[in-house]
């Protein structure tokens, strides 16, 4: 059965790194890691950040990742130190769509050099199309180093970053 991200990216699937392609293909697999999660400077969206119980600010955060496949749809569950984050991914068109909740966002992913980068490209809040001004725009970049899973991810709305995570992976020993 074919899982979700070589469903979207076809043979330029077999270009990812190794660790990349277990990391989108394996089956019950817990990955462990450490984030640095960054957070707006903005007061205001501050507050939504802890309302939305989004992952603390803070170097070094202990986070654990699991993906659970269900052929093209997958759930994410990200562990950051005490707090869950977990959205569920699945295709449209050629797309991957990944849902939080009311927010669904359609990420362009391409395949640069043995690594993935995804951008959002379109974001609906309760299935309604935001304009731009007001979508939430998300940039992520996984690349494979030193034997590790690495990732870098940026949540902004409009000119401001809201949060920002970046670190590294390694699945658990079987």
């Amino acid at each position: 059965m074919n899982t979700l991200y070589p469903t979207v990216l076809g043979t330029d699937f077999q270009r990812l790194d190794p660790l990349l392609q277990q990391f989108h293909q394996a089956h019950d697999v817990v990955w462990h890691g450490h984030a640095d999660v960054r957070w707006t400077d903005r007061p205001a969206l501050r507050a939504l950040l802890r309302l939305a119980r989004l992952p603390a600010e803070g170097r070094a955060v202990p986070l654990q990742v699991r993906v659970l496949h269900g052929g093209n749809k997958e759930v994410w569950q990200r562990r950051f130190a005490s707090r869950t984050m977990a959205s569920r991914q699945y295709r449209k068109a050629s797309r991957v769509q990944e849902a939080f909740g009311p927010i669904r966002l359609s990420l362009d992913s391409r395949i640069q050099g043995a690594g993935l980068i995804q951008h959002s490209v379109r974001s609906h809040y309760l299935g309604i199309p935001l304009p731009g001004w007001c979508a939430l725009q998300v940039s992520a970049h996984e690349w494979q180093e030193a034997g590790l899973f690495h990732f870098d991810v940026a949540i902004r709305f409009g000119p401001w970053t809201l949060i920002g995570y970046t670190g590294c992976l390694r699945p658990d020993a079987p």
